[in-house]
């Protein structure tokens, strides 16, 4: 593990109660605990011990944009250094009689001058805080979670240090009040982020990692009328692949909520609680429509990257030219909108070669034909030559899974040197009749384009194939069942180059159409 992953917040040690806990969290938390026990144990080395966490609780606040709670650990630092310098130096009317450090209660003035302190820290901070990610957009791009009772625990805490400094008693009253508030910051529930996700992409993933560094629990809404062609349940299998973890639920909605007009944040409101069941005690939005669709709800508002410095991207970019914005799409949308590209043809019409080129050629990955691999396992049984429907299902169930597998490496296109449905045509050719299991193995969605090899050049026999004569029927076979099925298809003749150059523009032509929507 290298040092930066260390440090980042994403880098899992282990989870707990379902609850991922970090490196830097779980180490943090460890240092801490210790300088709390070596403090009540009236110990000059909780100091130093202190110093560690102090460190390591700056870099995770940070990154869950506790922006109050990064500043404080400042403050800790810098007191931290004093604590250590006084404690070692102490005056001597601050030892007994044993030369122990003297703990004493804090005087009425003391505690005012305390209280007082807090109330102005508290508006300070909390007026600062709700502002920051406007003026210093740079250093802080998502607007701070909850700056009201962060900003109070950060003034708790800084008086409470200083009375820990002069080792007054009442230090503890105030870290019991902070870490009580803490609890709620940390494990906040009732959390949720609602939206279209057509499609889900970096910017949704990234808005949903914010709200998970910031509470326990996160629901993400996704929302559906009639007008979307991808349907709910698909674009929210996008997000629970993703976050297995979050809880995911579709609401059904009139078309015309349909809009980011803060008109509609009032009806939004009441159709989100009545959904629930309860109003959300924190919504995350990357819109101006979150702020008042939050207040209706009486819920705080997370503002997250909204002029889009962090991912430059929106739904209606990659609806508008998907190919463009690619790269935008998590793994599990690109799988949805990856296209199958399918060769297939007679024996020894170059298949495999054609298959292999295009996904050179587009920079992706291909699918071996897994019926070829089948035969030359068994090509030197006695029983070779005797085929039986059950073991053409267990092909073409194969092949769709190799599919499935490459799928998720593939690069907007999948290559697949033939599938499913060109094996039920094999398996008429050597079994010597049709199937219903054969038919139930073929994918219902359409590849985008079938490429049929000619049989315009010469036959090679390589010792596993029938011979030249089948070849002509084959191809025919081919063609009046495609035709019979209304797919998409081409044939491809003449010579490599030429076969490679026809396809790339077929297949473009038809991912064009297709990468638009």
């Amino acid at each position: 593990m290298t040092i930066q992953n260390f440090f980042g917040v994403d880098t899992i040690f282990f989870t707990i109660l379902n609850y991922p806990m970090s490196y830097i969290e779980f180490f943090g938390t460890i240092f801490t605990g210790w300088s709390v026990y070596l403090s009540a144990k009236n110990k000059v080395f909780s100091w130093p011990i202190g110093l560690v966490g102090v460190v390591l609780y700056g870099f995770l606040f940070y990154q869950i944009q506790l922006y109050s709670d990064l500043f404080e650990q400042l403050y800790y630092l810098l007191t931290g250094f004093w604590g250590w310098w006084v404690w070692t130096h102490p005056a001597t009317k601050e030892r007994d009689t044993n030369s122990e450090l003297v703990i004493s209660r804090a005087s009425k003035n003391f505690n005012l001058i305390g209280l007082v302190s807090i109330a102005i820290l508290t508006y300070a901070l909390s007026s600062f805080m709700s502002n920051i990610h406007l003026i210093f957009p740079v250093l802080f791009p998502i607007a701070a979670s909850f700056p009201f009772m962060d900003a109070f625990t950060t003034a708790a805490s800084f008086v409470a240090n200083v009375y820990l400094v002069k080792r007054k008693i009442e230090n503890w009253y105030l870290w019991i009040i902070v870490d009580i508030i803490g609890v709620f910051l940390y494990y906040q529930k009732g959390v949720i982020f609602l939206g279209k996700f057509y499609p889900f992409h970096q910017g949704h993933q990234f808005l949903i990692k914010t709200a998970l560094k910031n509470s326990a629990s996160v629901t993400v809404i996704v929302c559906q009328t009639d007008r979307y062609l991808i349907p709910a349940e698909i674009r929210a299998g996008w997000i629970r692949e993703t976050f297995p973890k979050v809880e995911v639920r579709i609401l059904n909605h009139d078309a015309s909520l349909d809009s980011d007009s803060t008109n509609v944040s009032k009806a939004w409101a009441d159709l989100t609680i009545k959904f629930l069941g309860f109003a959300p005690e924190a919504v995350f939005t990357s819109e101006l429509y979150g702020e008042p669709y939050a207040k209706f709800m009486g819920s705080h508002h997370c503002l997250v990257d909204l002029k889009r410095n962090i991912f430059p991207i929106s739904a209606s970019k990659i609806r508008s030219d998907l190919d463009k914005y690619w790269d935008y799409l998590p793994q599990a949308t690109r799988g949805y909108f990856t296209r199958k590209i399918v060769v297939l043809g007679a024996e020894s019409t170059g298949t495999t070669t054609l298959a292999q080129d295009l996904a050179r050629f587009y920079h992706t990955v291909w699918v071996p034909e897994y019926g070829r691999l089948y035969y030359e396992g068994q090509m030197y049984s006695q029983y070779s030559s005797e085929w039986k429907t059950d073991e053409f299902v267990h092909i073409a169930t194969t092949q769709n899974h190799l599919e499935n597998v490459l799928l998720k490496k593939a690069n907007r296109l999948l290559i697949c040197d033939t599938d499913a449905f060109a094996t039920t045509l094999w398996h008429e050719r050597y079994v010597g009749k049709e199937s219903k299991k054969m038919e139930k193995t073929v994918k219902r969605e359409k590849p985008l384009l079938y490429i049929l090899t000619d049989i315009d050049i010469p036959f090679v026999q390589d010792g596993t194939r029938d011979g030249e004569h089948i070849r002509t029927k084959m191809h025919h076979r081919f063609i009046e069942i495609l035709k019979e099925n209304k797919s998409n298809f081409i044939i491809v003749s003449g010579s490599k180059e030429k076969r490679l150059s026809d396809a790339v523009t077929k297949i473009d032509r038809a991912y064009a159409i297709f990468s638009h929507f």
